[in-house]
């Protein structure tokens, strides 16, 4: 968390995806969530904007999971907007795939059916045939046709199940039993039953497995559903997520009443009553978290006109800007050990305005340039210092060692600033007041920090100015 450059912004930007890639799959959708909000507002560089599609696919991707149908279109349509602003044509092609996925659990399959004819055109242009995501484009393509009832395009274009993808085998079991092929469909049902997909990324296959249960209960195929269901209920119990088990409970009950002796029907009556509280409390937090993510929208309306700001560092002095100190502050005290003490200064130049009315702008810049240069030259390690107004600055100090070496630095960097500057013959003293607040004063975010800084300043500003107050 040293001085950075754009360089380190994006890396950051890069490493919050991950990790909500990480929780993503591992079903942790709460702190998948939280993270992804916090990438959307990282500071990024434009080379890096396509960073934000995959965060609002994503989020598409979870709220559809989590039952919230409209807020899942909202991102994902937001998505593909900004994947045509900015051209990335790999981007467009997920969002549309994503955008068919949910259509297609919806059961609107004419309108599944669109949006993935746009990604294979799509996928066409960027002469991506033959890899992974054609692939799966394809085999979700091929779902929706069988669903619809045209088993003559999938008899076609069968070269695409080949791969053992959840999506691939889904549709591989539907084309082998409507060919009345049995020795075929019976190895597509062994492949599913020891694959270990559902393990490595069980948010993603447990959908398609679901929607093989489904296939397998309308064609009354009901001894290979039992396989199915015994093969995801010894998986899914590795997993937080409750929604897939409730789910596979109410099959569970289906196949009993169908199939099984009255204990049978009774247990899992009695597992699906277990796992009805877990369920019910995460379709509560789900809408939580969709009221939350709106008042997040609604603060970030004007988002796009913000990213041109967060993408910068201060132009004038190539220190950090105002909402990038404050991001990168936040993000290390999400972190921070809770005995290490920070600390905030706020460094505001005395009379700025008068010596700007008198000496002209061009010196008043020049004295600004100064001081940002002798702010990195008294804090350079583990700092972040920015430029936060006209005539202000700000530094974040994570790890304070010595509370009595921080403030002589503080009174040096004063000492420093002090001194007179001249132009056409008139000469006028610069002189800054600087606040600094520290956490062992309970202070545990950064705005808290920002606003304590900010009020021991206002007290040096009232004590006479070129001075320095403290709250600790």
């Amino acid at each position: 968390m040293e001085q950075i450059d754009l360089n380190t912004m994006d890396e950051l930007a890069n490493r919050l995806l991950s990790d909500a890639k990480t929780n993503y799959g591992q079903g942790q959708f709460e702190k998948a969530l939280d993270i992804l909000v916090r990438c959307i507002r990282a500071p990024k560089s434009k080379e890096n904007r396509e960073l934000d599609v995959k965060v609002y696919n994503m989020l598409g991707l979870i709220y559809g999971y989590l039952n919230q149908e409209t807020l899942s279109k909202e991102n994902l349509i937001k998505a593909l907007r900004l994947g045509e602003e900015y051209d990335t044509k790999e981007c467009m092609i997920q969002s549309y795939m994503n955008l068919g996925f949910l259509h297609q659990k919806l059961g609107d399959l004419e309108a599944a059916q669109a949006y993935e004819e746009q990604a294979l055109a799509l996928l066409k242009e960027c002469e991506d045939e033959g890899g992974r995501m054609h692939a799966v484009c394809l085999a979700c393509y091929g779902i929706i046709q069988s669903k619809l009832g045209n088993d003559e395009w999938n008899i076609q274009h069968q070269e695409h199940t080949k791969l053992l993808l959840p999506a691939a085998l889904d549709l591989k079991l539907r084309i082998n039993y409507h060919q009345g092929n049995r020795q075929a469909f019976e190895k597509c049902m062994d492949e599913l039953i020891n694959s270990e997909m559902l393990e490595e990324d069980f948010v993603e296959s447990g959908e398609f497995y679901l929607d093989i249960c489904a296939f397998l209960w309308d064609e009354e195929l009901y001894e290979e559903l039992h396989r199915i269901l015994l093969f995801m209920k010894q998986h899914l119990e590795k997993f937080p997520l409750a929604y897939l088990k409730y789910r596979v409970c109410n099959y569970e009950i289906l196949y009993a009443k169908k199939c099984g002796t009255e204990e049978e029907q009774w247990e899992a009556v009695k597992d699906w009553m277990a796992i009805l509280p877990q369920y019910e409390e995460e379709q509560q937090n789900a809408k939580r978290y969709s009221f939350d993510y709106v008042e997040y929208l609604h603060e970030e309306k004007n988002l796009s006109d913000k990213m041109e700001q967060r993408s910068k560092l201060d132009p004038m002095t190539g220190l950090l800007n105002k909402y990038t100190l404050e991001f990168l502050a936040e993000e290390y005290l999400k972190q921070k050990d809770k005995d290490e003490v920070t600390a905030v200064l706020v460094i505001d130049m005395d009379h700025f305005k008068q010596m700007n009315d008198t000496l002209g702008h061009l010196a008043g810049d020049a004295v600004l340039l100064d001081t940002a240069m002798i702010i990195q030259k008294f804090f350079k390690e583990d700092v972040l210092c920015g430029r936060i107004g006209g005539d202000e600055f700000a530094i974040f100090i994570k790890n304070v060692k010595d509370i009595s070496t921080l403030l002589i630095q503080a009174e040096f960097l004063r000492q420093e600033i002090a001194k007179e500057t001249s132009e056409r013959n008139v000469t006028i003293a610069v002189c800054a007041s600087i606040g600094i607040a520290l956490s062992t004063a309970g202070f545990t975010d950064y705005a808290s920090l920002f606003a304590a800084a900010d009020r021991a300043l206002y007290q040096a500003k009232k004590n006479g100015r070129n001075k320095i107050e403290v709250i600790e």
